[in-house]
């Protein structure tokens, strides 16, 4: 569980800063909720699947799901 904008932002710089591709597929946008898959390779050709659920009230998300599956 990640909280506050400093949390994020850590988890943010640690992914992003990491050799790998990220592709969004598959995006669903609603009035309160938003989803999507990630589909992400590391140099070596491991593969990562991400399915995410954003949650929002106001414009600010309030909770967000993620799930993975890894190409081991």
């Amino acid at each position: 569980v990640l909280r506050g904008k400093e949390e994020i932002s850590e988890m943010l710089r640690d992914v992003c800063g990491r050799a790998m591709t990220h592709h969004v597929e598959d995006e669903v946008v609603g009035e309160n909720r938003i989803s999507y898959n990630e589909a992400c390779e590391y140099s070596d050709g491991v593969r990562v699947l991400g399915a995410t659920t954003i949650d929002l009230r106001d414009g600010m998300i309030v909770r967000q799901t993620n799930v993975e599956a890894w190409d081991e």
